[in-house]
């Protein structure tokens, strides 16, 4: 009678009244059939919860039964998907948990891949940078060719750099083949600025700032850029860089003391003097 009703009415219900059933029959002629039948209903009645909007109960589901979605392999789909939904209300949370609840489950194999990308996410929304590092290693070493290394990278650089642990960012820009975006040269020159490496902080950002549009929007990159071309001594190349910022408020006044400096080390004393005069009268 319970596998008629099941067969007949799928809901949570029905997967308790299975697992009792497998359970006071262990060794009953139906215990195979009630085991798949479990194993069948399990994804569907899911579905349904997520489907109602029950995002709570779905993830009662998953905790409870986490051991049979990893033994289907059917499950990654369902669950990144439940994953995001409670992401995009905000629950973060509870989108973490399942995450969490499957790679516990899934305990290093290869089936556990898709949930880290997610997963570091919602830590970095979190800003449990802690966390977002240690995920991000343990990825890296489970799949050092995996599909997804691009981002849980860009996740540990973006974690490391919150945590000021610039030196192991530069590690990670100078060790890996992270992909070049804008955003991410724009970071190098933050991380390369930070640990002193003036050669690579302008390389990244005389890359970036080529862009016009980008350039305008980061004149606070532009200045870095200036002042490493300042300490590595081109000042052919600082002299336009600090000209250019003349114009931005609160840090017109740096660039026009930096061109008096560059004029005196190039023997242009009068322009220098009528820099530094004007700073001093304003």
């Amino acid at each position: 009678h319970v596998l008629l009703a099941a067969l007949q009415n799928v809901d949570r219900t029905t997967l308790g009244f299975l697992e009792e059933f497998i359970r006071q029959h262990r060794q009953g002629r139906f215990q195979d059939f009630s085991q798949a039948l479990l194993n069948e209903l399990l994804p569907q009645v899911i579905r349904q919860t997520v489907g109602r909007q029950d995002y709570f109960g779905a993830l009662v589901l998953v905790e409870k039964y986490r051991d049979h979605l990893v033994a289907l392999g059917t499950g990654s789909e369902l669950l990144l998907d439940l994953g995001s939904a409670l992401r995009s209300l905000g629950l973060l949370d509870k989108a973490a948990d399942v995450y969490f609840f499957m790679l516990d489950a899934y305990r290093g194999e290869a089936g556990e891949e898709p949930f880290y990308a997610p997963l570091l996410e919602v830590l970095s929304a979190k800003e449990d940078h802690r966390l977002v590092i240690e995920y991000a290693d343990r990825y890296l070493e489970h799949f050092p060719k995996g599909e997804q290394v691009q981002p849980v990278l860009s996740h540990k650089l973006r974690a490391l750099m919150a945590q000021k642990d610039y030196p192991a960012a530069a590690k990670i820009l100078t060790t890996t083949e992270l992909k070049r975006t804008p955003e991410l040269d724009l970071l190098a020159g933050t991380v390369f600025w930070e640990v002193a490496d003036m050669d690579r902080t302008a390389e990244f950002l005389a890359r970036v700032l080529a862009d016009p549009a980008v350039r305008a929007d980061h004149p606070q990159h532009l200045l870095r850029w200036a002042e490493a071309e300042f300490k590595r001594k081109r000042f052919d190349a600082a002299l336009p860089l600090y000209r250019e910022l003349e114009g931005v408020a609160g840090l017109a006044d740096q660039a026009r003391y930096r061109q008096g400096q560059i004029l005196l080390a190039l023997g242009r004393r009068g322009e220098a003097l009528k820099l530094f005069t004007d700073l001093a009268e304003k």
